[in-house]
């Protein structure tokens, strides 16, 4: 009995010790989803909720497997001034043709990172990207495990990925 209490009080401290983080996939369906990346943090903030840290962000379309139905919520990734923001889009459909927004904006001064997983396709509005660079960083786009696509296109006037209607990307 002694050496399970021992052992409960070890796994009772080791927890609280541990920093907490997340591993879930974020999902278009629940609401619009804002990365931002902060020197070594990042969070992430959907809808009306509060900013969760999460590293490396999995972005899905739906809950359901291999959903083809487009979302007009939209992902923006705000990277601060030598900070990186990293996110996975995985089988990401958006379209928002019919409204003045872009599908996917990054921000700020510092590097967006955005990794493919499956079939990703994004139409943005008039003078919009599809995939709108408004920050002065990189924005590198990779499909490391060779099993993802993006078919980025931009409203009247806009890039698929660069700058909307009469700006830099």
């Amino acid at each position: 009995m002694k050496k399970l209490m021992t052992r409960l009080l070890s796994l009772a401290l080791i927890c609280a010790f541990v920093p907490s983080f997340v591993l879930a996939d974020w999902y278009l369906e629940d609401g619009s989803i804002i990365v931002e990346a902060k020197g070594d943090t990042q969070t992430v903030t959907q809808g009306d909720g509060s900013p969760t840290p999460d590293n490396n962000p999995v972005i899905s379309n739906s809950k359901t497997p291999d959903s083809s139905t487009s979302t007009k919520n939209t992902v923006t990734i705000i990277a601060d001034d030598k900070a990186t923001a990293n996110v996975t889009l995985n089988n990401v459909s958006i379209d928002v043709r019919n409204e003045d927004k872009a599908a996917i904006t990054t921000e700020g001064k510092g590097n967006v990172n955005i990794e493919l997983e499956g079939t990703n396709t994004v139409q943005s509005g008039s003078n919009h990207a599809g995939v709108e660079k408004d920050n002065t960083g990189t924005l590198t786009i990779t499909d490391k495990d060779k099993d993802g696509t993006l078919t980025a296109t931009g409203g009247t006037n806009g890039a698929g990925i660069g700058g909307g209607s009469g700006k830099d990307g």
